[in-house]
C-alpha cells in the first residue's frame, strides 16, 4: 500500500517536521482543489480516498469537480468522507468552535445521490448518520441524549454523514 497525504504547502511543511517520508509515504503540499496534484498519484491501482473534514469547507462546484477529477483520474475505488448537511451548514454561526476558528464552511449535502448526479462513476454504497454509529455510545451522555430527541427529525438527525462511494 502507499499512502499519499494531500494538503495545503504549509500543512505539509509542519507534517513534514513530525512524519518524514518513508518509501510507502508521500506528502503532497497543494490544494486538492488545484488539478496539478493528481499528476503525482499513480492512477492504475485500487484506490481508497479518505478525505475527513474537507468536503463542508469546499464550495459545492468544487466538490463537484472534485470528484469528477478523482473519479477520472483513478480507474477503480473507494472514496469516504464526512459531510454535514445545509442545516448545519446554514446554523454554523451558533457553534462556538465554528465563529472561534474563523473559517466558513460553505458545502452541505442533504442527499447522497447528489454526488452520484455530479459524477455518474460515483455510487453511493453507504450513508450512516454520525450520530448513531456504533462509536457514538462513547460520546458524552448529553450528546447521546440530544441524539435521542433528534432522531424523528431529519435535518437534525442527518447533520453529520459518513458517506462511502465506489467508483
Amino acid at each position: 500500500m502507499t499512502w499519499y497525504d494531500v494538503d495545503y504547502p504549509e500543512v505539509i511543511a509542519l507534517r513534514s517536521t513530525l512524519y518524514p517520508e518513508r518509501g510507502h509515504y508521500h506528502m503532497i503540499g497543494s490544494s486538492v482543489t488545484a488539478p496539478s496534484w493528481l499528476a503525482q498519484v499513480p492512477a492504475d491501482r485500487p484506490t481508497l480516498i479518505v478525505a475527513e473534514g474537507l468536503t463542508m469547507y469546499l464550495k459545492p462546484e468544487e466538490g463537484h469537480e472534485l470528484m469528477r477529477r478523482l473519479t477520472a483520474h483513478f480507474v477503480h475505488g473507494i472514496i469516504a468522507f464526512d459531510a454535514f448537511n445545509r442545516l448545519t451548514i446554514r446554523v454554523q454561526h451558533l457553534n462556538p468552535a465554528a465563529r472561534g476558528c474563523g473559517v466558513r464552511m460553505s458545502w452541505g449535502i442533504d442527499d447522497p445521490a447528489e454526488l452520484e448526479r455530479a459524477s455518474p462513476r460515483l455510487h453511493c454504497l453507504e450513508a450512516a448518520k454520525a450520530l448513531y454509529t456504533p462509536g457514538a455510545a462513547a460520546l458524552p451522555l448529553s450528546t447521546r441524549i440530544t441524539a435521542k430527541l433528534f432522531r424523528p427529525f431529519p435535518p437534525l438527525r442527518d447533520m453529520c454523514l459518513y458517506l462511502r462511494y465506489e467508483f
